[in-house]
């Protein structure tokens, strides 16, 4: 047989799609609440109610069936899944964020710069979602908010998203916890209201998002 007749090698990426449902049912293991979405549209309700955590039972129905390849898995950020994460729109702006706050081993970087960096939430505080931190390209999702989460695929460029290599096994002791400090006083975008950030204040500006409180 010619070797240029042979079907191409699948890529780590394309395996690990393949997988969805797996990578979902770790994600529950771990204490996230999972939602499914198509593309980064919902298919159901975000729920900030953390006495209904996601059930494998749920993850069996949303990404069970082999056909439903086109599902992402998002992950619900703050208090539900314990979980904030910081994602920055180029290397510019995370290098900004990196400076004086702790890196984290847990993150997903994309090809077109963009990096989502996951922190734990911080026990007896409150981090509300946060767009246009600094007036950089900075959004922190908190309360309400979630993320795409490995091995969705991203609607806009088609990129498989995966972990970095120490998030392909990472331990949750060794994620910091998302300082409050790191945020407070300091400027957002233009538009803005007052949060609550921890126990200080901090100025907000306006984010879309679909949680229901």
């Amino acid at each position: 047989m010619r070797h240029d007749s042979l079907p191409p090698r699948e890529t780590v990426e394309v395996s690990a799609r393949r997988y969805t449902y797996h990578y979902a049912a770790e994600y529950v293991d771990r204490g996230y609440s999972v939602v499914p979405r198509e593309g980064t549209s919902p298919i159901v309700r975000i729920s900030n109610d953390r006495s209904r955590r996601t059930r494998l039972d749920d993850i069996a129905i949303w990404f069970g069936d082999p056909s439903a390849t086109t599902r992402n898995v998002g992950i619900v950020t703050g208090q539900t899944s314990g979980l904030v994460v910081v994602e920055t729109k180029s290397a510019e702006d995370m290098s900004y964020w990196l400076d004086g706050r702790l890196r984290s081993p847990l993150s997903v970087p994309m090809r077109d710069g963009r990096t989502q960096i996951y922190y734990r939430y911080p026990r007896g505080m409150q981090v509300e979602t946060v767009s246009s931190a600094f007036n950089r390209g900075i959004n922190i999702l908190g309360d309400g908010a979630f993320v795409i989460a490995p091995p969705s695929i991203l609607p806009d460029t088609g990129e498989i998203l995966k972990w970095n290599e120490e998030g392909q096994a990472y331990c949750l002791a060794d994620v910091p916890i998302f300082d409050s400090e790191w945020f407070s006083g300091e400027p957002t975008s233009e538009t803005v209201t007052n949060v609550r950030v921890g126990q200080r204040t901090a100025s907000r500006g306006s984010h879309s998002n679909e949680g229901d409180n």
